[in-house]
């Protein structure tokens, strides 16, 4: 869900701010395909928890959102956001330059990895990400074919998918971007453990 809330809520503001498109048709395209499509299959593999079974069943008309739900929706979109807000900050703007065609680019890799990096805050529930991760190997594969989907597209992509190459400091600043949605959830977890 916050991947598409945040592919909405970009899709509409950034052509109104800057009067160019936050991502091309076939870019989305490719984002729903891998992120919908390819995260559905790891997360409907994934092996069931004792703690499902201890949950007692949702009464008959109980809200979709219900069991905090909403929140981590809520937080996962703002961090999303929080993370491409930092592209406006002069010495990380400064690394993809003023070309179009590569902060184009840049946000296109941004929200695939982004994507990627959270299926590990969500696919663990307490703070340790690590702990179990070993029984979720489907996922693991399919964060690792979406990071390496995500550089090829970039890299060899550029007819295609109207991308252009990174270089290896924009391809460094991009992957640290990304993966700052897993503390910003850790914090969200502490959080809410302390309440």
């Amino acid at each position: 869900m916050p991947i598409n809330i945040i592919l909405i809520v970009l899709s509409v503001f950034y052509p109104i701010a800057f009067l160019v498109p936050a991502f091309l048709a076939v870019q989305i395209l490719i984002i729903n395909i891998c992120e919908d499509s390819l995260n559905s299959l790891a997360f409907g593999g994934e092996p069931a928890k004792a703690e499902y079974m201890a949950t007692p069943p949702q009464p008959k008309g109980a809200s979709l959102f219900s069991g905090g739900a909403l929140i981590k929706i809520i937080a996962g979109s703002i961090e999303f956001l929080i993370v491409f807000l930092l592209l406006f900050i002069p010495f990380i703007r400064q690394v993809f330059g003023n070309s179009e065609s590569l902060n184009l680019t840049v946000r296109f890799a941004l929200i695939m990895l982004m994507a990627a990096f959270n299926g590990f805050p969500v696919c663990v529930d307490d703070i340790h990400l690590l702990r179990g991760i070993s029984k979720y190997l489907m996922f693991l594969i399919i964060a690792l074919c979406i990071v390496c989907g995500t550089v090829a597209v970039v890299s060899f992509g550029a007819n295609l998918f109207q991308v252009v190459p990174l270089s290896f400091k924009q391809w460094l600043v991009v992957f640290g971007l990304a993966f700052l949605v897993i503390p910003m959830d850790l914090i969200r977890k502490c959080l809410l453990k302390s309440n």
